[in-house]
């Protein structure tokens, strides 16, 4: 018999006799906790709630409720639950665990990340990978970082942690700490993502497109993967099924600047220019102080002979980023069309390929760096 079903005769076992003994408040829980594991969670969660806060298991009943309650997806009820464990001043580790955890489903990530204790931290890996996380998601570089790899050192085989340092380690560019972690987690979709952003940074583009692909088809809610599927392709030269995996990742991202950049050069490389604009405006309207929103809209201006605007736009971006890669190009299309603003897809064809820069960038290195990290997706 499937596991489900035997914990659904157990649970209907149980309620029988309940009904036999309706006031039986260890019946209610042993029957609130086999619903749960056949996964019957309203129903759990309902009977659970019959036991009234005078009763000496009350707390327990709460801690079931909020475990019904999450695995529903309904967090509101989660967190109510849960914080009636902690106001009646009973919470352990595992509480405050599950509380922070239900605010990070709330996407109150500042709360969550403050109310997680270090005890809970420093003895649950599941904490410890939550913080990390949580630091991650609220620009909190530095702190993430000495979290990420005090967590290491306490849980070096805890795989669902590895892969969330993985993906960190991206982030702060620190390639042997991101390599060594992803190994540990190189079945975990996270962890194989960053072991293609990897490949793909060092030219390995099969192998890179292989493994973005799996995690695509496997977790199709994956923003990174998306990406990364969408830059292989951009370093295969298939730009149209680029730009459309990267559009994917910027709709599940949303505000990941750097994946809005890389779809509109993929349009534009196809002379989509109108959508392209679009791209890198949709970036300019979330942040614009990033450079390369000011850059990439540059060289729309130029292939359009705008080359005053383009002037413009290039000095504010290099006043951002002086060594912002688009501004870098725009400049060198003005400089080398003399103010006739002559672009086309073989000068952006071949900056895929070609060093621009005194550090010898391209713009595919360029699109690779600004889609290496993530947040909490």
């Amino acid at each position: 018999m499937p596991e489900t079903a035997e914990h659904l005769k157990t649970a209907n076992m149980l309620l029988g006799f309940l009904s036999q003994d309706p006031e039986n408040v260890n019946l209610k829980l042993d029957a609130g906790n086999a619903l749960i594991d056949a996964g019957k969670y309203d129903d759990a969660f309902d009977l659970l709630s019959t036991i009234k806060p005078d009763n000496d298991l009350f707390l327990s009943a709460c801690n079931l409720k909020g475990e019904a309650a999450l695995r529903a997806l309904n967090y509101e009820a989660a967190l109510e639950a849960f914080e009636t464990i902690v106001n009646a001043g009973a919470a352990d580790v595992g509480v405050n665990f599950n509380v922070s955890w239900t605010l990070t489903n709330l996407k109150r990530y500042d709360i969550a990340r403050d109310t997680l204790s270090n005890e809970a931290v420093e003895s649950i890996p599941q904490a410890a990978m939550l913080k990390v996380q949580l630091e991650h998601q609220l620009g909190d570089f530095n702190a993430a970082e000495m979290t990420a790899r005090d967590a290491v050192a306490r849980f070096p085989e805890h795989v669902g942690l590895m892969a969330a340092v993985s993906v960190l380690a991206l982030d702060v560019e620190d390639k042997d700490l991101a390599a060594h972690t992803a190994k540990v987690a190189s079945n975990h979709p996270d962890g194989k993502t960053t072991i293609a952003t990897l490949a793909l940074d060092q030219g390995n583009v099969d192998t890179a497109f292989a493994l973005f692909d799996e995690v695509v088809s496997d977790f199709p809610q994956k923003p990174r993967s998306w990406i990364g599927r969408g830059l292989s392709q951009l370093m295969r030269g298939n730009y149209d099924a680029g730009a459309k995996d990267l559009d994917q990742g910027a709709e599940l991202f949303q505000t990941h600047l750097g994946t809005w950049i890389a779809s509109g050069w993929a349009y534009f490389v196809q002379g989509e220019y109108d959508t392209a604009r679009e791209r890198f405006q949709t970036a300019m309207n979330i942040d614009p102080n990033f450079s390369e929103c000011h850059g990439s809209l540059a060289v729309i201006d130029l292939l359009n002979g705008d080359n005053e605007i383009a002037s413009r736009r290039i000095k504010t971006a290099l006043r951002l980023d002086n060594a912002c890669f688009s501004a870098a190009l725009a400049q060198s299309i003005l400089i080398g069309a003399q103010g006739k603003a002559e672009l086309s897809r073989k000068i952006v064809e071949k900056a895929m390929s070609t060093p621009v820069n005194e550090s010898g960038q391209t713009l595919t290195d360029m699109l690779i760096r600004m889609n290496s990290g993530g947040t909490l997706h």
